[in-house]
């Protein structure tokens, strides 16, 4: 248990896996996608999103991309796994994406064609219009 606990704080880029204690569950899955610096565990410790998920009797499923790719590294890791989880899960996903997760998620679906496993998308705090703070610090100096 501890190894597990472990592999879900420093997060394994395109790992992924569905909360095993739910029941009862009606509806569509809903996968959660971490933002930047950060691993599945950010929903999963000091968070109440996975008791209340249960709570209304969803499905929660979980992922992790790379902390400091770009949108196109995550977003192709993310468009595969999001084929995988349709094919495991034989439904389609929520997908709620937290601030780079929500661009991830975005590029997923619309430039490497997830979009037919998603029926609808939830982002909180992404940066839809881009971030200048981002820019500066991920911009190449020549």
């Amino acid at each position: 248990m501890q190894e597990r606990m472990k592999e879900i704080r420093e997060g394994k880029p395109g790992r992924w896996f569905k909360d095993e204690e739910a029941a009862n569950t009606e509806g569509f899955p809903v996968l959660f996608v971490h933002g930047i610096n950060t691993s599945s565990d950010t929903w999963l410790s000091n968070n109440d999103m996975l008791p209340i998920i249960r709570g209304a009797g969803y499905q929660s499923v979980f992922i992790d991309l790379h902390r400091d790719e770009d949108m196109w590294t995550n977003g192709g890791i993310l468009a595969e796994k999001i084929g995988e989880m349709y094919d495991s899960l034989k439904e389609k996903l929520v997908i709620v994406g937290h601030s780079k997760g929500g661009i991830d998620a975005q590029t997923a679906l619309l430039h490497y064609g997830a979009s037919p496993y998603v029926e609808r998308v939830i982002t909180l705090s992404t940066p839809h219009h881009g971030s200048e703070l981002a820019d500066l610090a991920f911009s190449k100096t020549s």
